[in-house]
């Protein structure tokens, strides 16, 4: 009888320390297993977790702390940071924090990393990172330092200092080097802006940059005259609602020579099949007899040309152009050279001479 009793009591006593462990609400570890939760740890979700090196748990809903590395088996919610990583076999719903890299099954809220930030499912929020972000598929804001990868849809803005890729894009993408394989949708436009611009198809979006490359966009070369150039080649590339371009020009005047390097962008607009109207903004740097760079002389001008397309490849252009001219030293030819009764305004003063006028030009493009 006495060996009954005293059993009870042993089973009531492991049973109840049992469920103090299950319902911890908090623990203090040095390292796995070495804490307050034993090897327990792991099949706890706790509301505080201190971990003096490296610590496990089961999961949190609250705040938890490391200096070296934070590790759950579940969901966490609420407020991480760790010396060096963060990783979590769950979801993230909160704010994470880590020295060097984050990994989580998927995150909403705000995750920043000295490194790098890995979510393996979809992403709510923000992500910031030294050097990359990496996802399945998300919808707020991604910065990187180097690069930003997104498996699936992105919607939001997505930022880096060197690349960003995303399988479909809706919002903007903003670096060196952008490539999406669909941009914009019926409801969300895209948008890139960078050096180099990627995209194989758009629904509804735009790309703006040095080189852009969409497949089944809009290319051209336009082969144009002004009263400042005689001959001006312009390279278009992009879409035919937003292009960018690159143009060399040469002219002479009184025996001196004159190159023009410039970029510009510009917007076409069909109303049918024949008769279009493009909006074109361009800036060109220009040298006479190809001088060194040690002066300056910069032309820009705004052209509103009609299209006339006598075929699906060739086109005639011309219209009406408002053009600024500046140079830090008297350019007795170009000044010349744009002397009529359509000049806006001509200014010589010690340190920069400049005019303005209303001009003309004439083109052929050629679409590729």
């Amino acid at each position: 009888m006495k060996k009954q009793i005293l059993a009870l009591i042993l089973g009531l006593s492991f049973s109840g320390m049992v469920q103090a462990q299950s319902d911890a609400k908090a623990q203090v570890s040095f390292v796995y297993p070495l804490g307050s939760s034993g090897i327990h740890s792991l099949s706890e979700a706790h509301n505080f977790s201190f971990n003096i090196l490296v610590g496990l748990n089961g999961g949190l809903n609250g705040f938890e702390l490391g200096s070296l590395l934070n590790y759950n088996n579940a969901d966490v919610q609420g407020f991480q940071m760790a010396g060096l990583s963060n990783i979590n076999m769950g979801n993230l719903n909160g704010f994470q924090s880590a020295g060097l890299f984050n990994l989580n099954l998927g995150s909403s809220g705000a995750v920043i990393a000295g490194l790098g930030n890995l979510n393996l499912g979809r992403v709510e929020g923000i992500n910031v990172a030294g050097l990359f972000n990496m996802a399945s598929e998300s919808q707020g804001i991604a910065i990187a330092g180097l690069s930003n990868l997104n498996l699936q849809k992105f919607q939001g803005i997505q930022m880096s200092g060197i690349l960003n890729l995303a399988k479909h894009m809706e919002g903007f993408q903003i670096g060196m080097i952008n490539r999406s394989r669909s941009l914009g949708s019926k409801e969300n436009t895209g948008f890139q802006l960078g050096l180099v611009n990627i995209v194989d198809s758009v629904s509804e979006g735009y790309s703006l940059g040095l080189i852009n490359i969409v497949n089944k966009g809009y290319y051209a070369f336009e082969l144009s005259s002004t009263e400042m150039l005689y001959s001006n080649l312009q390279f278009k590339m992009g879409v035919e609602k937003l292009y960018s371009f690159v143009s060399l020009g040469y002219g002479s005047f009184d025996q001196e020579n004159t190159l023009g390097l410039g970029l510009g962008l510009g917007s076409l607009y069909n109303w049918n099949e024949k008769h279009g109207i493009a909006l074109e903004f361009g800036f060109q740097h220009l040298r006479n007899d190809f001088d060194g760079l040690d002066n300056y002389a910069f032309w820009t001008s705004a052209r509103l040309n009609y299209q006339y397309h006598l075929t699906k490849v060739w086109s005639l252009s011309g219209g009406l152009s408002f053009n600024h001219y500046r140079s830090d030293e008297f350019d007795e030819a170009h000044f010349a050279r744009v002397n009529s009764a359509l000049e806006l305004n001509s200014s010589v003063g010690p340190e920069a001479q400049q005019k303005a006028w209303i001009g003309f030009n004439l083109g052929i493009i050629s679409r590729i």
